[in-house]
């Protein structure tokens, strides 16, 4: 079977053909118009793309760190044991008070609790464990 259009009068024909026309005219308005509107997003995207690498590619500028203050008079950390000032790098911490390594010793005995894992307090003073009990 071969399909062919049939027309009972010419006029049939032409009216048709005017309506293909407006049709295909219709149909190629809509996409042009949804080109240009894909188009459209396309360089909105964009946009923002290159907005948002502009906005990472600037550095945050932040104020440079406060140095520490390096004064002659600052008194420092001062011993509880013997009440000078400690300019050793590194000093022993027990009963929230600062001590020379030589300077922390029970207060009965007088033994060096410096390399003692645990010394104990009592009244403001230190004590070896020996003492303590």
């Amino acid at each position: 079977n071969e399909y062919r259009n049939s027309y009972e009068n010419p006029s049939d024909v032409t009216m048709s053909q005017q309506n293909n026309n407006q049709q295909c005219h219709q149909v190629l308005h809509n996409h042009q118009s949804q080109v240009q509107q894909h188009q459209t997003n396309q360089e909105q995207q964009q946009q923002q793309r290159t907005n948002d690498d502009l906005h990472h590619a600037i550095p945050k500028l932040e104020p440079p760190p406060t140095p520490p203050a390096q004064s002659d008079d600052t008194p420092g950390v001062v011993c509880a044991g013997c009440g000078l000032r400690i300019s050793d790098r590194f000093y022993l911490l027990a009963v929230d008070r600062r001590w020379h390594a030589a300077c922390l010793q029970c207060s009965h005995c007088r033994q060096g609790l410096d390399g003692a894992v645990t010394c104990f307090s009592r009244d403001g003073n230190i004590y070896c464990k020996k003492d303590y009990y």
